[in-house]
């Protein structure tokens, strides 16, 4: 199944903040499938209706409060170029890893 990458909390940079936790920045990267005629029309963050991204938001703002020690902050919400930018950083990441 191919996957197109949509939108991106990104990485700490002007106008979307992004996401952090205990231990710095945080990427998340949110995808849907090319092939679902339920998802197939979004091409990018705003075309994700406002209801969902506030979802998506707000696991992402509390999901770890109730482990001590633990935080997370949502600073905000960019585009498919910074998704595909996240993803591109962590690919390179970890082929770096591997040698």
């Amino acid at each position: 199944m191919a996957i197109r990458w949509t939108c991106s909390c990104a990485s700490p940079r002007p106008p979307s903040p992004g996401a952090s936790d205990e231990k710095g920045p945080d990427d998340h990267v949110v995808c849907v499938p090319c092939e679902d005629p339920g998802w197939n029309y979004i091409d990018d963050v705003d075309d994700l209706p406002r209801l969902l991204r506030d979802e998506i938001s707000h696991f992402f703002a509390v999901y770890k409060d109730l482990d001590e020690g633990r935080y997370s902050e949502v600073g905000g919400w960019a585009g498919r170029d910074a998704a595909q930018e996240t993803v591109e950083k962590a690919r390179r990441a970890f082929i770096e890893s591997e040698v």
